[in-house]
């Protein structure tokens, strides 16, 4: 290492100022060259490749979510309209099919049916009202919770299938 200093020394002090200057100056540009196109444009590089493939990644995101929204929203629609089950049947057997008792059940003068449910696990409930509106397209138009335990709850609905106006 010392030779190669000594060599690098006696290189230098053998050139006259200008030489130096230019050799110093060539030496800086070489040097933020390589800074610029080694360690500046790679994480530029990066920065806007990451950016462009989050924004890819998120518009896709949201395509998926209103293509989902609109074939729920079309297959609650289509079981609506084609299920003739009555809906006090199809409540009692998702119920019980989740290990929920229902206290009460009444159908209501517009179609909608008024269920209360007096102790079950909220789990159980909330697994029951997702799987009514997405397999049978019956939704809750109305909740009212009140918690028991830590995990237990009763709940008071008022449902009706997809669809129907009132």
């Amino acid at each position: 290492m010392t030779g190669l200093v000594q060599t690098l020394s006696t290189y230098w002090n053998g050139r006259t100022g200008r030489e130096q200057s230019a050799l110093l100056l060539l030496a800086i540009v070489l040097t933020g060259t390589v800074v610029y196109f080694g360690v500046i444009a790679p994480i530029r590089s990066f920065h806007v490749d990451a950016r462009r493939e989050y924004t890819a990644a998120a518009n896709a995101y949201l395509e998926v979510m209103t293509d989902l929204e609109r074939h729920a929203a079309l297959d609650a629609t289509d079981q609506s309209q084609t299920d003739t089950t009555p809906l006090r049947t199809v409540v009692g057997a998702l119920a019980t099919s989740r290990g929920i008792a229902i206290a009460r059940m009444l159908p209501t003068d517009d179609g909608r049916l008024s269920v209360d449910v007096d102790n079950a696990r909220l789990g159980d409930v909330i697994a029951w009202l997702v799987e009514m509106e997405g397999r049978h397209g019956i939704r809750a138009v109305s909740v009212s919770m009140g918690r028991l335990e830590a995990d237990r709850t009763e709940v008071s609905l008022v449902l009706q299938r997809a669809g129907v106006r009132s």
